[in-house]
């Protein structure tokens, strides 16, 4: 059952119950999809929401774990299991129009294709728990004590608040803040106008697509939106800045002002000095913990 406990707070008191969404007796997902992992969620959902007035009836379709037909896996939403009664989340509305899925004005989702209930689990009224993390953060002193990262309130870790740099600096020390701010960073060139938190490339949680070091697979500061990040590889491809699509490289899927190695591909990994560094591995000269803008080798390993 969802609890009214848990989505009271933000969105008013609602409950439904089991039936709502499960057949106890048939697995009509199956007989529909002739698939095997029906969960008993019917076919057909209704939900009557008493905070909108809406009155929401949709087929749905939930044939897998993960991937095409799981909980919440891209469009149509309005067909997904997770996703047909919402109309006032802050990600996965029905109707594509969530804030938090949107960036640069186009859908980047979030975690579209992904096991919901493994951050969000069913018992809990899929109340955002933030799930396991993965390696580094997976040992049971970080899964016991979520508020040394997440942010705390009332008593209660808030999992949609972002982390702040300086609880990620509890472990990792302290870096030159990657912002165009001159009074927080020396290096700035004025070129730019931003401030990036390490939550913005990193997600401290969960690896996504073979990435490494948790970084995103979609970042907010993309040249062009919705780019799909691939990072896998120190050096060579899958690497910070490999070559072509550019846009989906690290290090240059932000760059538009650089003097080379930008995400829109005009600029290339030719440097100063007529080398061509595409596939090496960048942080040997820019120090990730000097905003990336200082040579020296990283520590970042």
């Amino acid at each position: 059952m969802h609890s009214s406990i848990v989505v009271g707070a933000k969105y008013g008191n609602w409950d439904t119950s089991c039936t709502t969404c499960h057949n106890p007796h048939q697995q009509e997902q199956n007989l529909a999809y002739k698939t095997t992992y029906g969960k008993y969620i019917k076919e057909y959902i209704c939900f009557d929401n008493p905070v909108t007035g809406l009155n929401i009836q949709e087929f749905v379709k939930f044939t897998a774990p993960t991937g095409t037909g799981s909980f919440a896996d891209g469009v149509p939403y309005n067909e997904n299991v997770c996703e047909m009664c919402h109309t006032q989340t802050n990600h996965h509305r029905r109707d594509g129009s969530a804030p938090g899925d949107a960036k640069g004005g186009s859908y980047v989702g979030h975690f579209d294709g992904k096991k919901c209930t493994d951050c969000h689990p069913h018992a809990d009224g899929f109340y955002p728990s933030g799930g396991v993390a993965q390696s580094p953060h997976n040992t049971a002193f970080f899964n016991s004590n979520c508020q040394l990262c997440h942010v705390e309130s009332g008593g209660r870790v808030d999992f949609s608040a972002k982390i702040p740099d300086t609880n990620c600096q509890r472990c990792h020390g302290e870096r030159d803040a990657h912002t165009s701010d001159p009074a927080r960073n020396e290096f700035a060139t004025g070129n730019y106008t931003y401030s990036i938190m390490c939550v913005d490339c990193h997600d401290p949680m969960i690896s996504v697509e073979g990435n490494r070091k948790l970084l995103r697979p979609q970042i907010e500061f993309s040249v062009i939106p919705g780019s799909n990040v691939v990072n896998t590889k120190r050096i060579g491809p899958g690497s910070l800045a490999d070559g072509p699509p550019r846009n989906e490289n690290i290090c240059e899927t932000c760059h538009a002002n650089t003097s080379h190695n930008k995400g829109d591909g005009t600029g290339n990994g030719v440097h100063a000095d007529g080398i061509n560094y595409d596939g090496a591995y960048c942080m040997l000269c820019h120090d990730h913990n000097k905003s990336f803008m200082v040579p020296g080798t990283s520590a970042e390993e």
